[in-house]
């Protein structure tokens, strides 16, 4: 194998190294006889410390010129006269997971193979314009820059130093791409050396007319490649593009093979994806769904958890409705009621009594409803529990009809507490999901309800970020795509809300009764903050719904997608260029619609005026022609 030298780049911009680093390194170590890691930016006192204490050096520069500079900067530590001296230079970074199988196999048999240089995939030339001001910046065939191997060959040559001293320090992400990667094959090729790639590009450039990453999931599972992209799990363009070719279900399937197989430790995974992405771009990639039988049990682990239902119950008349559901509650759980009024507690002993599980009631004051009975009154209940479920007494006044507002209850109920055995499933679900924290209802999708998809956040932007940033003290980033428990009841691992349960909370948090508004207000920032506590806390949040009701969800999914798509009888459907601007401009109103709600004064005015301005313009869109 001879002497190998590998130039490592990280990059992280809070300068922490994370767990998977460290493995990728460890790993490298076994084809390698030396490893630079070269840190653009900042790296933690604790990351420098665990890099170092494996006998890898650590140089430390600005954060300019993207990794080819970066590489180069490696380069120029060493020397190239030194460099030329190493059989092979590899050159990486912290853009993948690895290794899920040894890279030995991979080293070994791409260094008996006749080249010169090689990678493990190739893209194919599409052709496709990168950068708008420069028709000649496209996408050409070439080895993808993750990983490239120069053997001695090309280390010895004059075009080698003059290929790495030459490359301007693009600080563009797409301008690397389009000057640097999408080149630097053709340049070593042009020059008579001959490349190659561990993956077959023959094989795979016949079934994607793109990025081989979108196929990352086949060639790992089938052709042992030992590595996987970190934004095949959490990259939103590259969610689009999958659904271009089936059912973006790759992410979702092989993070599930490696749960099932061991063959990489998911938790680094995880660790990494929590700390630099928010929900809804993990959502979009990994299906965080599970639809769980409600007609019968999947085996659970043993012993039995500590588990609570806990129910807020404030008008008495919500009694009957909210004990035809408590009925499921498998016996080993306990049940907390919370009550304000002492007659509804005697109304809720006289029904809940009959079931014979351990039960506590709590009194508490007229103020904070079910937000303070979870996080003041049953405060010193959770921490003896692992697992916890929050059902309240929803009316949703604020409704024009009660009809909405009893499907909305239901819907929420259905979903967390169907029957005995989905109980059981949703509790087996958290203990095969070690990483899951949070189980809540599907969003609603029909009107009115249907402003949880369009416009989750309403006018609660300031307020969580309030909550989260001045009172809690976390730092979670967050977009327009919020996952939350729409209608307040979800259930929930406690380790993962400890953050907002820790919360010294005072009555005097939340506003006295009556209250004077049905948005805006700290219960419906702490009602959009849950998820967001779990991910700063290392948990992933997830819908779930039983089998038995999810068919109504899909069929409404169903029939607004063919309503988009224009199938509709006498009609022609909108053309690629009326969907495009239809969609652009409701994107557009919900941003401004947003923006109206959490500024002032001028800016406000002008983010109404903008707003109101899309409305005029969705309506001009014709969407559908009568033939």
């Amino acid at each position: 194998m001879g002497k190998n030298l590998a130039i490592y780049v990280q990059y992280d911009p809070t300068g922490n190294v994370q767990d998977y680093v460290v493995h990728c390194l460890r790993g490298l170590m076994d084809i390698v006889d030396e490893i630079l890691v070269v840190v653009n930016g900042t790296i933690t006192p604790a990351g420098r410390r665990a890099i170092e204490d494996m006998g890898v050096r650590v140089l430390v520069r600005d954060n300019v010129g993207l990794d080819a500079c970066a590489w180069r900067a490696g380069m120029e530590y060493y020397g190239y006269d030194k460099v030329a001296e190493y059989d092979n230079l590899l050159l990486v970074n912290n853009s993948f997971y690895g290794p899920i199988y040894p890279f030995s196999e991979m080293w070994n048999q791409m260094c008996a193979r006749d080249c010169d240089f090689w990678g493990i995939n190739r893209h194919c030339e599409t052709g496709r314009q990168l950068l708008p001001y420069d028709t000649s910046a496209v996408v050409l065939e070439h080895i993808q820059s993750y990983w490239l191997v120069f053997k001695q060959r090309v280390l010895k040559s004059p075009d080698f130093k003059q290929y790495w001293q030459n490359i301007p320090c693009y600080n563009d992400f797409m301008q690397a791409v389009a000057y640097g990667e999408c080149r630097l094959t053709r340049y070593f090729e042009s020059r008579g050396f001959k490349s190659d790639t561990y993956m077959n590009f023959e094989k795979y450039n016949g079934i994607v007319a793109d990025d081989p990453i979108l196929l990352t999931d086949v060639q790992v599972i089938n052709d042992r490649m030992p590595i996987i992209k970190r934004k095949f799990f959490c990259n939103c363009e590259y969610n689009r593009l999958s659904r271009l070719y089936g059912n973006n279900d790759g992410p979702r399937k092989l993070l599930d093979f490696l749960e099932q197989t061991k063959h990489y430790d998911t938790k680094m995974i995880w660790d990494d994806l929590l700390a630099g992405n928010t929900l809804g771009e993990l959502d979009a990639c990994l299906h965080m769904n599970f639809i769980l039988p409600g007609a019968c049990r999947i085996p659970t682990a043993t012993p039995r958890p500590r588990v609570a239902v806990i129910i807020y119950i404030y008008s008495a008349d919500m009694v009957p409705v909210l004990y035809s559901y408590a009925k499921n509650i498998p016996e080993y759980i306990d049940i907390i009621i919370i009550n304000t009024d002492a007659a509804v507690q005697k109304k809720c002993k006289m029904a809940f009594e009959k079931l014979g599980h351990n039960q506590k009631y709590l009194i508490q004051e007229n103020r904070g409803r079910d937000q303070a009975a979870l996080l003041i009154t049953a405060k010193d209940l959770i921490p003896n529990y692992e697992y916890v479920c929050f059902i309240h007494s929803k009316k949703s006044q604020y409704l024009n009809y009660s009809s909405v507002g009893d499907f909305f209850r239901a819907h929420c109920l259905d979903s967390l507490m169907f029957s005995s055995p989905y109980i059981e499933n949703i509790i087996s679900t958290f203990q095969h999901n070690s990483r899951l924290g949070v189980l809540m209802p599907f969003l609603p999708n029909t009107s009115p309800l249907n402003y949880c998809l369009s416009n989750p956040w309403l006018g609660n932007y300031s307020g969580v970020h309030d909550l989260l940033t001045n009172r809690l003290h976390l730092n979670v980033k967050i977009d327009n795509n919020l996952m939350f428990p729409a209608g307040g009841m979800w259930w929930f691992r406690v380790d993962a809300l400890k953050p907002l349960l820790d919360y010294p909370w005072r009555v005097t948090d939340f506003p006295a009764e009556p209250l004077t508004a049905n948005d805006g207000l700290i219960l419906h920032a702490i009602e959009r903050s849950i998820c967001l506590v779990a991910q700063s806390a290392g948990y992933f949040s997830a819908w779930v719904v039983p089998a038995e009701t999810c068919g109504t969800y899909l069929g409404n999914f169903f029939a607004d997608a063919r309503r988009g798509c224009g199938q509709m009888p006498g009609c022609d459907g909108p053309t690629y260029k009326d969907l495009r601007r239809y969609w652009l401009y409701r994107l557009k109103f919900h941003k401004y619609r947003i923006m109206s709600h959490v500024t002032s004064g001028k800016s406000r005015q002008k983010y109404k005026s903008k707003k109101n301005e899309m409305v005029k313009r969705i309506k001009r869109v014709d969407m559908f022609k009568k033939k």
